[in-house]
């Protein structure tokens, strides 16, 4: 059968199946155009992405900012910090999976062994990265590649960066129509059917800002202005998804699961400094008033 992928339980001694695809493939292409259809598939498919994303977040693969990484930060240099929060999507999320055996044109991206919604961390960067050169007379292209690394055709001589993200999983896939319209005659002939993850969607968003021990406080709060826009602006403007331009890829902050929407700061004075996240406009305030006392 078509992307069965199998991991066992140590606890119940069974084998556990994740998102099992074989109805789309018996699916025409007529039948990805009805809607009762697809919303059908999608009850199904979402039964079997609950269990395996449970199993995900079970076994540490998407650890949210807590105790953990509170005594592994006190490891690295003063101003270093973790922002984690979770996340609803406000607007369907997309990015196409490179999957050459798949039942539709437009799957959505998936983690390989558990195939539930996926977006790299590569991909996040990306969109840090663009976000910040957006800044227009405001970017600054040396502490963007400080940040986010320096993009080279040559993988030798790339840089790192400061900053590192985490892989984002989503709950739930459905499938949007797209339906472009011929300007002649004012109608579409071609639907696009997309496998998206649906608007309400949850994930987690994890980012790690290592600063360099011959940063001074000044150059650790510019980092963290540089950091905050970017995260407001691919969050609430820009988004971080195919198809952004028609408003896809928006979400906003779960504020009903406030244990998990926590900042983490290595402070200079005041050792490891924790607070809770409710918005995006209130991390950089936070992230200053942990250097508030420092001098410059």
């Amino acid at each position: 059968m078509y992307n069965i992928f199998a991991f066992a339980d140590p606890e119940e001694g069974r084998n556990i199946e994740t998102t099992n695809y074989f109805k789309l493939m018996t699916m025409g292409k007529d039948q990805f155009n009805d809607k009762k259809i697809l919303t059908s598939t999608a009850n199904r498919v979402n039964k079997e992405i609950k269990a395996c994303h449970a199993q995900y977040r079970q076994l540490g693969y998407s650890q949210p900012v807590g105790s953990q990484t509170q005594t592994l930060l006190s490891s690295f240099p003063k101003g270093s910090f973790f922002v984690g929060f979770a996340m609803t999507l406000s607007s369907v999320w997309h990015s196409k999976d490179d999957d050459p055996f798949y039942p539709i044109e437009n799957p959505v991206r998936k983690n390989l062994v558990f195939k539930i919604p996926e977006m790299s961390a590569k991909t996040w960067k990306g969109y840090f990265r663009s976000a910040g050169m957006g800044m227009g007379n405001g970017a600054d292209p040396d502490r963007i590649n400080q940040l986010f690394g320096q993009e080279s055709a040559d993988a030798e001589n790339s840089v790192q960066g400061k900053v590192f993200f985490y892989p984002t999983v989503f709950n739930a896939i459905d499938y949007y129509n797209l339906n472009p319209h011929d300007r002649s005659i004012r109608k579409g002939k071609d639907p696009v059917t997309l496998e998206v993850a649906p608007r309400g969607a949850k994930g987690y968003f994890t980012l790690f800002y290592r600063a360099d021990y011959s940063n001074t406080p000044l150059q650790k709060k510019k980092d963290m202005k540089m950091i905050c826009h970017c995260l407001g602006h691919v969050f609430q403007e820009s988004g971080f998804s195919a198809k952004r331009g028609i408003g896809f890829g928006r979400a906003v902050i779960n504020r009903s699961r406030k244990n998990e929407n926590k900042l983490q700061l290595h402070s200079e004075k005041k050792g490891v400094f924790e607070s809770c996240i409710t918005g995006f406009d209130m991390i950089y305030p936070m992230l200053e008033k942990g250097f508030c006392n420092e001098p410059e």
